[in-house]
Order: C-alpha cells, then sequence, then structure tokens
C-alpha cells in the first residue's frame, strides 16, 4: 500500500458532510481518516466535525443504517476521549 496523501481541512470535513446518514463504505472510511487526520487538525477543524457529528447523533435518530449509525457514535466517543472538556 502506498503512503497516504495529505488531506486539507476543508475537504476532510465535507466528507464527513457527504457521509453522515449513508448507508454505505464510505462511513467507515471516512471515520478512519478522521482519526488518522485528527492530530494534525487544528481546533477549529476539530469543533466543526465535534459539532457536524453532535448535531447529526441528535437530529437524525437512526444515522443510515445501524452499522452507519454506530460507526459514527463510535468516533464522537473516540473524539471525547481525546479533547478536553467542555462546558
Amino acid at each position: 500500500m502506498s503512503a497516504p496523501i495529505p488531506m486539507d481541512p476543508i475537504v476532510l470535513v465535507g466528507a464527513v458532510r457527504y457521509a453522515l446518514g449513508r448507508a454505505t463504505y464510505i462511513v467507515a472510511d471516512t471515520a478512519a481518516e478522521v482519526r488518522r487526520c485528527w492530530p494534525l487538525l487544528d481546533a477549529r477543524d476539530r469543533a466543526v466535525i465535534r459539532r457536524d457529528l453532535v448535531e447529526a447523533l441528535d437530529q437524525s435518530g437512526l444515522l443510515g443504517m445501524r452499522m452507519d449509525h454506530d460507526v459514527w457514535a463510535d468516533l464522537l466517543a473516540w473524539i471525547d476521549e481525546r479533547e478536553p472538556a467542555r462546558g
């Protein structure tokens, strides 16, 4: 496998927004890319991705199929483990 290419934050945010609610392989691939790029993102980009996840999970009921929803919920939990408390 070749080395991963750099990811522009706006492309990653767009990928998350595109994949939210989809029922396809893109959900798991996008979540994996968020995890890979997370240490390289600035606080603003991290906040945008987290906010989008929170809003989608709160508003949508089920995001895609159950397995897709679980990927997003797991990603949000993973993010919250790494980010300082909000308040």
